[in-house]
């Protein structure tokens, strides 16, 4: 697995005229290791498979550049990619041992932990609503159009053909895709050469990002409820509409605060609280009764839909994160009722942000494109705990005399973390409660009441009716 990410730092002026206030982090993550001896000499006998591999332990790096993601830079760093693949395809890895066996490894090399911006640039899809699908914002909100459903029918290819089509040269020469009133079905949100032709990333689908999109499109959609302002996003909006729904959130991040013990949408140095443990606490069973009065419903009918939607957020979610084998196709209806019952309760907000959309419509599809097997490996949650520990390298553990010794000091550190040997050393997790292995304290089912084992129950027994028997 290949990626790429920014990591916010503090300014810095090491070099004079260079902007090193953030870096961009890209490396590699093992999944498994497969014998050749199914037919044909195919994937056959599977003698490796990593317990973890979307742990930021698991990550070895490969390019660290005091940069920004922009689109100059990122065309560098896929060259380097795609260069680097075909070098894998045209040579084997060849390991030579002691004993003068040599081992041959054909690497199979897939770009998949990038989020929604990343892969936007890569592909080229600026002004797309949906990186996997070309419909639009409004076809996406048609509860006919949900019915039928949403093919994931973009491709790196096809984008490339269309871009060859459109392409236009702009004042300075480069070729662009010039944007034009209402001419979505034309341009499908194409606004400029991909970046990649090797990588299919138009079908990557990031399930942490998911998690903080449907987070963010619930807090939303409170500040509008709670706020008595129901309608669609991008309604013009007067300054005491503004002001009431400032009002409004500050309100409901208090609660959140005092009955949740949750920070909900709040800036904090490096980025905001809304990240993947706040939303999947967020969408938790033991939390769901006091989510639901964090909204000012106007009836016992619209909260119950609020209650129904929540546990099917996070029944949807688990099983998209998990590393079992899926009734996809039962799930996918289980997310197309899901989105219709959000449009059916909740039709005056709209339209439905595309990170939402896209579980929603492409789930199913993109778990049968997995062999059936939940994305929880392949997420990117690695890649956004790197994040963190990169801003710790730099500012603790580097030197600070020279950039390039301070890049390279954070480096050899990612690298040190993320060595198999150094992680068996790692301390096992142990509740100290009751002694498991699998939780710590905070998570013991000993320590749960009554009420919550009851609900936590009722969301197992439905997440665990779309796993296939192991």
């Amino acid at each position: 697995m290949t990626f790429i990410s920014s990591v916010a730092n503090s300014p810095s002026s090491l070099i004079e005229g260079l902007d090193s206030d953030s870096m961009v982090y890209a490396g590699m993550a093992l999944l498994e290791i497969w014998l050749n001896d199914g037919p044909g000499g195919s994937k056959g006998t599977l003698i490796y498979k990593v317990e973890n591999p979307c742990a930021s332990t698991r990550e070895r790096p490969v390019i660290i550049a005091a940069a920004k993601e922009t689109s100059h830079f990122i065309e560098i760093c896929c060259d380097f990619f795609t260069k680097g693949k075909k070098e894998l395809e045209e040579s084997p890895l060849k390991i030579e041992y002691e004993d003068g066996q040599t081992l041959e490894f054909d690497v199979v090399l897939e770009m998949t932990q990038i989020d929604g911006k990343m892969k936007s640039i890569m592909s080229g899809l600026g002004g797309a609503y949906c990186t996997l699908c070309t419909t639009s914002p409004e076809d996406a909100q048609s509860i006919p159009n949900i019915r039928d459903g949403f093919p994931m029918n973009r491709t790196i290819e096809s984008t490339i053909k269309d871009f060859e089509l459109l392409a236009e040269p702009d004042e300075f020469g480069d070729l662009i895709v010039p944007r034009k009133p209402k001419d979505y079905s034309i341009r499908k949100g194409l606004t400029q050469k991909p970046k990649l032709s090797c990588f299919d990333v138009c079908q990557e689908m990031g399930t942490l990002h998911a998690w903080i999109g449907f987070l963010v499109f619930f807090l939303k959609l409170a500040y509008r409820i709670n706020g008595n302002f129901r309608k669609k996003m991008g309604t013009t909006q007067t300054k005491a509409i503004e002001k009431r729904l400032e009002v409004a959130k500050k309100i409901l991040q208090e609660k959140a605060r005092r009955t949740l013990s949750l920070k909900l949408d709040e800036m904090k140095e490096g980025g905001n609280t809304n990240d993947g443990n706040t939303a999947k606490a967020f969408f938790s069973p033991m939390k769901r009764e006091k989510v639901v009065n964090l909204y000012h419903a106007e009836d016992d009918a619209e909260r119950i839909a609020l209650r129904n939607l929540l546990k099917r957020v996070n029944v949807i979610m688990r099983v998209a994160t998990s590393k079992r084998k899926i009734r996809t196709q039962k799930l996918q209806n289980y997310c197309t009722e899901t989105n219709i019952k959000l449009r059916e309760n909740f039709e005056w907000f709209k339209p439905i942000p595309p990170k939402v959309h896209g579980i929603l419509a492409h789930l199913g599809e993109r778990i049968d494109m997995n062999d059936g097997v939940g994305l929880g490996p392949i997420s990117e949650e690695g890649l956004e705990a790197s994040n963190k520990e990169l801003r710790r390298g730099k500012a603790q553990f580097s030197r600070k005399d020279d950039l390039s010794h301070g890049l390279r000091d954070c480096w050899k550190r990612q690298f040190i973390k993320s060595d198999g040997i150094v992680n068996n050393f790692k301390k096992e997790i142990l509740c100290t409660n009751c002694g498991d292995k699998t939780h710590f304290i905070r998570k013991c089912p000993e320590l749960k009441s009554k009420d919550e084992e009851e609900t936590l129950n009722e969301d197992e027994e439905l997440i665990e009716s779309f796993f296939l028997d192991d």
